[in-house]
């Protein structure tokens, strides 16, 4: 299993908004924040998680978890 990076509160916010399918300006409208700041989380993500777009981010993060 990868190793998974830590994310800070916000960041994992900013996260679980995006899993739902919400755009950086719903994300933004959601959590009383700028859209300019909300893509310097979602930059941050980018850079923690090693991945360079947004369907890349989703994808590590909506993958199924194996079962035993």
């Amino acid at each position: 299993m990868p190793h998974e990076p830590h994310l800070s509160p916000r960041e994992q916010h900013v996260l679980e908004q995006l899993l739902t399918g919400a755009s950086e300006k719903q994300v933004a409208a959601s959590l009383g924040l700028s859209r300019a700041t909300v893509h310097e989380y979602v930059t941050s993500l980018y850079r923690k998680t090693g991945v360079s777009s947004r369907g890349e981010l989703l994808a590590r993060f909506l993958r199924p978890v194996p079962t035993q």
